[in-house]
């Protein structure tokens, strides 16, 4: 019988090296799986401004549902405009059900609705419905009433309000929204005359408002362009209350309704955009990254919103505003018709 061989023999050939039956080498029980290194790549561009912009649908949505809410229990309206405005409180609530029930398929239907239900509310609410009905008040005097006859030009008359909310609250993509928001103002400073004679007409404060309103954009014209206090001071003598009305509703609308409202959207979604690729660069693989910025570069928010908003930081908000506050005002001056007292 041979003799036993020690253990230590056969130590080498389990431990110096652990090879399995083919020849490669066996994974240590105990060492982990390795994780992949990027668990979840960063959404597109285009599905990162879909949430982006569903955001804000969602807080508009419930902000619009309220307030129509109490403007239907609460407010004087006539009997035609509490069935509009209901049936839009109606939509309103269909549509916060939609983004808080289902908002993987509000997202699929996103597009579209979201552009019908702001064509509704800053094109076609304005047209059908009454909101100068809810401003009738007593034969009140003073700076109470002034101040009131202000808040209702930039409220009823000029729906200020009603732009913000459709730019900021529905945002769409860059060029769409230049035709909604273009298309919307347009059509609000088409309205203005049929407005304008109601307004002026419903309380001697508001026909003052207007007229003081008008003698400040006149006095900051003539100032902006020199050499025409005469023609200007000709152009206010001849012209009707209403008339005036319309000239401050233009040089409003165009500033306050169409420009402000326009880079604000844009601002904020070239800033989403940025983020959106800058979240690449620092999560994704370096092609995906690279796809990302091409994608960026190409897209609508660096070709047209990013040097609109350049030209408008190049000579300041403020002045950029004014510029357009004055073209309003001088294209209402130049439509003024003496015959139409």
């Amino acid at each position: 019988m041979p003799p036993l061989q020690p253990l230590a023999a056969a130590a080498p050939a389990t431990t110096a090296q652990r090879v399995s039956l083919v020849g490669q080498p066996l994974r240590p029980q105990h060492q982990p799986q390795q994780t992949a290194r990027h668990a979840s790549p960063p959404p597109s561009l285009r599905a990162a401004m879909l949430a982006h912009s569903a955001a804000a649908d969602r807080l508009t949505y419930l902000a619009g549902l309220l307030l129509n809410a109490t403007a239907v229990f609460h407010s004087p309206l006539s009997e035609r405009d509490r069935w509009v405005l209901s049936a839009l409180t109606a939509s309103l609530a269909l549509m916060c059900v939609l983004t808080l029930a289902a908002p993987r398929h509000y997202l699929s239907v996103r597009p579209w609705l979201s552009a019908l239900m702001r064509f509704v509310n800053a094109g076609l609410l304005p047209f059908v419905m009454d909101g100068l009905s809810v401003t009738r008040h007593d034969d009140e005097r003073g700076w109470g009433t002034m101040a009131r006859a202000a808040v209702v030009l930039l409220l009823p008359v000029t729906l200020l309000h009603v732009q913000y909310l459709a730019s900021l609250g529905t945002p769409q993509p860059p060029l769409l929204h230049l035709a909604m928001q273009g298309a919307s103002v347009a059509l609000l400073m088409w309205r203005a005359p049929a407005v304008c004679r109601r307004y002026v007409a419903m309380h001697p404060s508001y026909e003052r408002m207007a007229s003081l309103a008008y003698g400040a954009l006149q006095q900051g014209t003539s100032l902006a362009c020199p050499g025409t206090r005469l023609t200007l001071q000709a152009a206010a003598e001849a012209a009707a209350p209403w008339q005036k009305c319309e000239a401050v509703v233009w040089a409003l609308e165009v500033p306050l309704g169409f420009v402000l409202p326009t880079l604000l959207a844009w601002r904020a979604q070239l800033r989403a955009a940025r983020a959106n690729a800058a979240e690449w660069r620092g999560r994704g693989p370096q092609d995906a990254a690279a796809a990302a910025e091409a994608e960026l570069q190409s897209s609508e928010y660096e070709r047209v919103c990013a040097p609109a908003l350049k030209a408008a930081a190049y000579w300041g908000w403020p002045i950029t505003l004014a510029l357009a506050g004055l073209a309003g005002f001088i294209a209402a001056l130049l439509r003024f018709d003496p015959d139409a007292q």
